[in-house]
């Protein structure tokens, strides 16, 4: 899945958790998930694991990332 960097702020943003929170949460390093949210409206490139600990996270969040969408369950 194509996710950029605006979509994984903006997801963090509606979570209410700091860069720093979502990261140990997730289990990424807090310095590639900013790398990763300031490369802005460009598709990330991460390794896939990385993807999807950010993803799982967000989604025991109730925040799911479709291809040019953001779906807030909560």
């Amino acid at each position: 899945m194509k996710i950029t960097g605006r979509e994984i702020a903006a997801a963090r943003a509606l979570t209410g958790l700091s860069q720093k929170q979502l990261a140990r949460m997730a289990g990424v390093n807090p310095d590639t998930l900013n790398r990763l949210e300031t490369s802005g409206a460009h598709t990330i490139k991460a390794k896939q694991l990385t993807v999807e600990k950010l993803l799982t996270c967000l989604g025991q969040h109730g925040i799911a990332l479709a291809p040019g969408r953001i779906i807030h369950a909560g």
